[in-house]
């Protein structure tokens, strides 16, 4: 009995062996090309989607960088346009203080000869007055008798009346 165990374990080790053979045989001429075509398929999907990643990856870089520069460009813009107004800002402000000290200058130029003028017209005006008053001292005098006394009193009240306007 002995014998018998160990040859039926080697008869269906032997079927296995055959068994597994078939096997292989039919997966072999049948479903072999089947399965290298899907997994060369996937190996080029696979290889596909790698590259098409790549070029979107340097794509993206380069978008990234030219976004970069635009800002920069902008920001530098920005600075420009910042200074200009400043500058021009500047220049509106020295525009102004300086049409205002003109205007400054006219207004006290133009005083000083309204105040030339007026000086002048009083001084006529006094002089005229003067005169009235001389003559009409004069006509006093005149009139009255030519005693000293009384031209020295009506002198002194014509003094008076001078200095009184002035």
């Amino acid at each position: 009995m002995g014998n018998l165990e160990v040859l039926s374990i080697d008869l269906s080790m032997i079927f296995h062996i055959l068994n597994f053979f078939i096997l292989y045989l039919i997966f072999r001429f049948y479903f072999s090309k089947k399965i290298m075509k899907m997994i060369e398929d996937r190996r080029n999907f696979v290889s596909q989607n790698i590259d098409k990643s790549v070029s979107e990856r340097v794509e993206a870089e380069k978008l990234r960088l030219s976004v970069e520069k635009k800002l920069a460009d902008a920001r530098e813009k920005a600075r420009e346009v910042l200074k200009e107004a400043v500058q021009s800002a500047d220049s509106l402000k020295r525009d102004g203080i300086h049409a205002a000290y003109l205007a400054k200058e006219k207004i006290l130029q133009d005083g000083e000869l309204e105040l030339k003028k007026r000086e002048q017209s009083l001084k006529q005006a006094m002089e005229s007055q003067t005169l009235t008053l001389a003559v009409s001292v004069a006509e006093h005098l005149l009139k009255k008798s030519v005693d000293t006394k009384i031209q020295q009193e009506v002198f002194a009240d014509f003094k008076g009346k001078v200095s009184s306007q002035l």
